[in-house]
């Protein structure tokens, strides 16, 4: 014999289901989240290796010919009356070391503060070395000046000094007289005291008179003779 069910039974069977279902999903997520986390505390750090080398580019090598020039002192004094020495080297470069090239023409310009110019030239020693000596002038007193060298030798491009070497004049120091005290006798002067001199004064001696009184007894002139 067939049966027959209200329809409300299976909405409410459907009803229960759904929400079952629905519970046993969120477990499933709960489960899968703390496994995750778990997962993330324990798994390994990350390394990174760093290779040097791969973009540097190699070391510039060093020019054929070099060349520099400096001034011994910068800041000579007009009052000393000495040359401004300038120095300047031209080197060859052999196997990553610097020689010095020899016999080779050396050029200073020095360009003064008004715009002027004197020139010197001179012959580079066996290792290189230009010395130029420059005299001073005293209306350059406080103004830069600065000396242009230039090197050149056949057989060689020659070189021109990039900078320039430079140097200022003072006036120095401002000469003090010395004054020269005359000798001078200390002491109070020496008084001569004078020695006395002893006087002495005769004194008479004084007249002493004797008296004799005879006793008496015979007369004077006659001689008594003894027994």
């Amino acid at each position: 014999m067939k049966k027959t069910f209200p329809s409300s039974i299976y909405k409410r069977a459907l009803k229960f289901s759904s929400l079952g279902l629905f519970l046993a999903f969120c477990v499933v997520i709960a489960a899968c989240g703390n496994n995750s986390s778990q997962a993330n505390l324990e798994s390994p750090s990350v390394t990174a290796t760093i290779v040097f080398g791969t973009n540097d580019s190699p070391t510039p090598s060093l020019p054929d010919y070099l060349c520099g020039a400096w001034a011994t002192d910068t800041s000579p004094q007009i009052s000393s009356g000495k040359m401004i020495m300038v120095y300047a080297k031209f080197v060859h470069t052999v196997d990553g070391n610097p020689v010095g090239v020899g016999d080779a023409t050396a050029t200073a310009t020095v360009r003064w503060w008004d715009g002027s110019v004197t020139t010197q030239t001179v012959q580079t020693t066996s290792d290189g070395l230009a010395v130029f000596s420059i005299p001073p002038r005293a209306d350059a007193v406080g103004k830069l000046t600065l000396v242009n060298v230039t090197f050149s030798k056949e057989g060689t491009p020659g070189c021109t000094v990039p900078q320039a070497a430079y140097f200022t004049i003072s006036s120095g120091g401002t000469a003090t007289a010395t004054k020269t005290a005359s000798p001078q006798a200390t002491g109070s002067p020496t008084q001569e005291t004078p020695t006395p001199t002893a006087t002495s004064t005769a004194v008479p001696f004084p007249t002493v008179t004797i008296t004799v009184t005879f006793p008496p007894g015979p007369p004077r002139g006659t001689a008594t003779p003894h027994p």
